[in-house]
C-alpha cells in the first residue's frame, strides 16, 4: 500500500488491470490510430505485426515485454535469415505498439527504444554515367514506345517512380523546360493510391534541353492535349503500374543493354541527384 501511495504521490502509479493488456490488444488500438499514414506504409505496418511481432508476442501481457526478451526474438529473427534492414523495420513496429501503451498509461517506458539491430549496411545505390542512361533509354524504347522518355525523365530528372507513374499533362510546362511534381501513386495490395509526394513537399524540376525536346516529341507522338491524361500510361491510358513495367520492360532492357547486377529503377533518381547538385556547385 504505501508503494502505491508513493507511486501516486510521484504521478507514477499505473493500474495493474491495463498492465494485463496484451500485445495483441495494444497492436490493433495503436494500428486503427494510423489512419493519417500513406496506404503503402500503413500496408508494411500491418504486414510486419502479422508476420512477426503478433506471433512472438501477440499474447504476453504489456507488463511482461522487457529489453532482454527483444533482443532475443531480434536475434532469433536474424539468426533464421531475415535481413538486418527487415529485422529493424520490424524492431520500429514494436516499439510503435509499446509506445502506445506508453502513451495509455501501461508502462512508465518503452522497452524497444534504444534496442539496436547490428549488422547490415545500407545497400548502396549504382551511379550510371551519361552514356549507359543513353543505352538503357535507347533499349527501352526498342522494347516499349515511350519508355526511353521514362527513363531519361528519371535518371535526369531525379524523380522517384510514383512521381513519374502521376505526372499528368497540364504539369508539363515545356516552353520553360519545367515539370511540376505535385502528387505521387503507389501501388498497395493492387489496388493504385494517388496522394502527396512522399515528402509532402512539391517541387518544380528544370529539364536539360535534350530531355525537354525528347519528351516534347514523346508527348506529340501521343497527341496528348488534355492536361489531365497521364503522360506515362498503359495501353487503357491509366497509369504506370511499377510491377508490370518493371517485369515487362526494365529487367529484359537492363540485361539487353548490359547494366551493372541489381540495377533498380530507383538507381536511376541518383544520377539526377548527382547531376543537380553537380550544377549548383561551382567549376
Amino acid at each position: 500500500m504505501r508503494d502505491h501511495l508513493t507511486a501516486l504521490d510521484r504521478g507514477e502509479w499505473i493500474d495493474p488491470r491495463i498492465r494485463r493488456t496484451t500485445i495483441s490488444e495494444f497492436a490493433e488500438r495503436w494500428f486503427e490510430s494510423t489512419a493519417h499514414l500513406k496506404p503503402k506504409t500503413r500496408e508494411g505496418y500491418e504486414s510486419l505485426l502479422r508476420v512477426y511481432v503478433v506471433p512472438e508476442f501477440g499474447s504476453w501481457r504489456v507488463c511482461d515485454v522487457n529489453r532482454a526478451s527483444i533482443r532475443t526474438w531480434l536475434s532469433r529473427l536474424q539468426s533464421a535469415g531475415l535481413s538486418p534492414s527487415r529485422t529493424r523495420q520490424t524492431r520500429s513496429a514494436l516499439s510503435q505498439v509499446l509506445e502506445h501503451a506508453v502513451e495509455a498509461g501501461a508502462l512508465r517506458a518503452n522497452p524497444a527504444r534504444g534496442v539496436k539491430v547490428s549488422g547490415g549496411a545500407e545497400r548502396e545505390m549504382l551511379f550510371l554515367d551519361a552514356e549507359q542512361v543513353a543505352r538503357l533509354a535507347d533499349e527501352a524504347e526498342r522494347v516499349e514506345e515511350g519508355s526511353g522518355a521514362l527513363v531519361l525523365l528519371l535518371a535526369f530528372g531525379g524523380l522517384r517512380w510514383g512521381e513519374a507513374a502521376a505526372l499528368r499533362r497540364g504539369r508539363c510546362d515545356l516552353l520553360r523546360s519545367q515539370v511540376h511534381i505535385r502528387e505521387a501513386v503507389s501501388e498497395v495490395s493492387g489496388h493504385l493510391h494517388f496522394g502527396e509526394t512522399k515528402t509532402g513537399k512539391n517541387r518544380t524540376i528544370v529539364l536539360p534541353g535534350f530531355l525537354r525536346d525528347r519528351l516534347a516529341a514523346h508527348l506529340a507522338a501521343r497527341d496528348l492535349d488534355d492536361p489531365q491524361v497521364f503522360v506515362f500510361a498503359d495501353s487503357k491510358g491509366g497509369p504506370l503500374r511499377n510491377s508490370n513495367w518493371r517485369v515487362r520492360v526494365w529487367k529484359p532492357v537492363c540485361e539487353a543493354s548490359g547494366m551493372p547486377d541489381g540495377l533498380r529503377i530507383h538507381d536511376l533518381r541518383t544520377h539526377g541527384l548527382l547531376l543537380s547538385q553537380c550544377q549548383q556547385e561551382p567549376t
